[in-house]
């Protein structure tokens, strides 16, 4: 398959994933949001209830565009990963309830699924009620569906799911095993030491996974998620074999047209 640049939105394929372009990182945002609204509408019509989780970072972008329409006591909100801090100033989710998304959600009366750290919570405690809150609406809503954002960092991380290319043995007893959420010491990997993330176990789990990246800096980690290798390297090789779609902008899209026609 061929793929040329287009200033249009165009559409590719990516293993499981729909790809597409968008001119720039607001307007993938944008029509990431408007996604957002069509599947939650479509559940609705279907009597389903719905468990949103996002991403932190640049997906948190994508939540200025969602229509107040999304908003009600069917849909429960949460975060994808987080980082465990006493102050919660680095939190994942006590930014979320800064965002005018999460107001008018509370207001609608939403549910949250609240990974705020708590006064003197350990870091065991805090990724255990992670995964309870998970599999809580997991049971409560066995025909409901999931829809999450997922994003990608530079050195080809997803989730709170570091690359471990000098230990994939201790990447896979971490990360490859049967839990949902696991909690561990990410020093030396990323600024925020104390993650906890969803599993590749649960991201098989979700319903429809929307993949978000953005930006030039991120060309390398995207070319080698397109190849194979051992997923400790690039823990984004995992994302072809999710069912969804991938929204990029243009910016990176000119650096990985090479790649995408070898894929």
């Amino acid at each position: 398959m061929r793929h040329e640049l287009e200033i249009e939105t165009r559409k590719e394929k990516v293993g499981s994933l729909n790809l597409y372009v968008s001119p720039d990182a607001e307007s993938a945002a944008e029509k990431v949001a408007k996604y957002i609204d069509q599947y939650v509408v479509n559940a609705r019509t279907q009597s389903k209830n719905i468990l949103f989780l996002t991403s932190g970072g640049s997906a948190f972008n994508i939540l200025n565009y969602i229509s107040e329409d999304i908003y009600g006591p069917d849909i429960t909100i949460g975060m994808l990963d987080e980082r465990f801090d006493p102050t919660n100033e680095t939190n994942q989710f006590s930014q979320l309830a800064k965002t005018t998304f999460y107001k008018r959600a509370q207001k609608a009366g939403s549910h949250f699924i609240n990974t705020r750290t708590l006064p003197e919570e350990s870091f065991e405690d805090f990724t255990i009620k992670f995964e309870q809150g998970l599999t809580t609406w997991s049971k409560e809503n066995p025909s409901g569906v999931t829809i999450t954002t997922i994003g990608m960092g530079p050195d080809g991380h997803i989730s709170g799911i570091m690359p471990f290319p000098e230990n994939p043995d201790f990447f896979d007893t971490l990360f490859m095993g049967e839990q949902w959420v696991v909690g561990y010491d990410a020093t030396g990997k990323n600024p925020y030491p104390l993650r906890t993330t969803t599993t590749p176990t649960f991201l098989k789990t979700i319903t429809h996974t929307i993949i978000y990246i953005v930006g030039a800096e991120k060309s390398e980690a995207f070319c080698n998620m397109l190849q194979a290798g051992p997923i400790a390297e690039t823990p984004a090789r995992l994302l072809p074999s999710l069912a969804g779609n991938m929204y990029i902008d243009t910016a990176l899209f000119k650096n990985i047209q090479g790649c995408l026609n070898q894929y």
